[in-house]
This record gives C-alpha cells, sequence and structure tokens, in this order.
C-alpha cells in the first residue's frame, strides 16, 4: 500500500512539474509576442541615441552606451523572453543601417520601428532605456536628451512638453519644438501736427512765381 501511494505521490508530482513547464514555455511565448515591437523599439531607440550627439562618439563611448544597453535589457527582464544572440543580431541589424546608409537612413529606420508602440507603459520604459543609454558615458548629451523629447512627441505621449524628473531622474529642460518669444511691436511714426486754419488760404495767397510763356520764345528777363 506505501509503495502504491510512493508511486503516485511521484506521479502527481512529476505530471504537475511537467504541466508547470508548459505553461510557462506558453506564457513566454505570448509574452514574447506581445513584446516583440517593444523589444524592436527599445533597441531602435538605443541605437538611435548611439548616433546621436553634438561631438563625435569614439569607440570607447560606444562600447560604454552598448554595455549600459544590455545591462538595461537584462535587468527589465527583457533577457528572459530573447536570447543573447537575438539581441545582438537585432542590435547588429539597426547598427549596420546607420553605417552603411548613413544618418538619415539609419535615423528613418528607427523611427520606423519606435512608432509600432501604442501603449503608454511601453513609451515609458522606451525612454528609460533611452536615458540609460545616453548616460553611459557619465554625460547625458543635450542632443541626445532632445532626441528623446523628440521621439516622445512623435509617440504623442500625453503632456509630456518635458522630461518628468521622476521617471528619468534627470531634470526637466526644453521641448524641441520650443515657443518663439513674440516679439514687441514696432512703435508707429509720429503723426504730422495738425494743419492750423487758413493755412490752406495763406498758401494760396503766397506768391507764385511767374508761368513762362512757351509759345512766343521770348526770354522773361526781356519782358
Amino acid at each position: 500500500m506505501r509503495d502504491i501511494v510512493t508511486r503516485l505521490k511521484e506521479g502527481l508530482s512529476t505530471a504537475t512539474e511537467v504541466a508547470r513547464r508548459k505553461a510557462t514555455e506558453t506564457k513566454n511565448k505570448i509574452d514574447r509576442r506581445l513584446n516583440q515591437d517593444l523589444f524592436e523599439a527599445v533597441i531602435a531607440g538605443s541605437v538611435l541615441i548611439m548616433n546621436t550627439g553634438t561631438v563625435e562618439k569614439d569607440a570607447k563611448d560606444r562600447a560604454n552606451e552598448e554595455h549600459k544597453l544590455l545591462i538595461s535589457l537584462a535587468e527589465k527582464g527583457i533577457t528572459n523572453f530573447f536570447t543573447q544572440e537575438e539581441i545582438t543580431q537585432t542590435l547588429s541589424k539597426y547598427l549596420s543601417v546607420y553605417e552603411t546608409g548613413g544618418f538619415l537612413a539609419g535615423y528613418g529606420y528607427c523611427v520606423a520601428a519606435v512608432a509600432q508602440l501604442k501603449k503608454e507603459a511601453d513609451i515609458r520604459l522606451l525612454i528609460r532605456f533611452m536615458y540609460d543609454v545616453s548616460a553611459a558615458d557619465g554625460f547625458s548629451d543635450p542632443a541626445e536628451r532632445q532626441a528623446i523629447v523628440d521621439v516622445a512627441g512623435f509617440l504623442g505621449f500625453a503632456g509630456y512638453t518635458a522630461v518628468e524628473p521622476e521617471l528619468t531622474g534627470y531634470l526637466p529642460f526644453k521641448a524641441s519644438d520650443t515657443p518663439r518669444r513674440a516679439q514687441a511691436p514696432m512703435p508707429e511714426p509720429p503723426s504730422a501736427p495738425p494743419r492750423l486754419q487758413g493755412s490752406a488760404a495763406e498758401t494760396d495767397a503766397s506768391p507764385k512765381p511767374p508761368e513762362s510763356n512757351k509759345d512766343d520764345g521770348i526770354p522773361d528777363w526781356m519782358r
């Protein structure tokens, strides 16, 4: 009797473990499918930051940013759904467009991937990743910060006119579309003083030069 109970317990434990493993695999597949756009957008947004700056970045700066991106991916749990090979291949895919097609081609390619995000929570996570990469070298370049604001505005992030300190850890800064200062209107030139009454009559009464007779041809001094 004891052997039967033991065997049933072992069988139940094995069945439970198999069911739990299959449920986890199914959940991972669903999460992977739901997170595919977010994964692509995070990689694309980070690559966009890597190729943005007021000064040209050297190999050390790029290595720091790539390392920070990989750490952030692991900390946010994205490595639970995507393998290291998939991450490096996707990263290489976006970087290669910048290298072969130039800045505009790479920028457009990255923005097209970022545009797939619709949820506010996903946009917040994207911004967090982009800021982490921006500050990987110890200095958040103003051009990089401006690119993040542009991306957030492009995605229609609600009320996103300045970066939220509680979200990013950075102080707010101006948005890309800065309203121009309205210039004060130019003062109008002073109007001429009003003419006194009778001035027109005085003007009419003023002596006029004699009109010359153009028909006889005689000079005025001979008249």
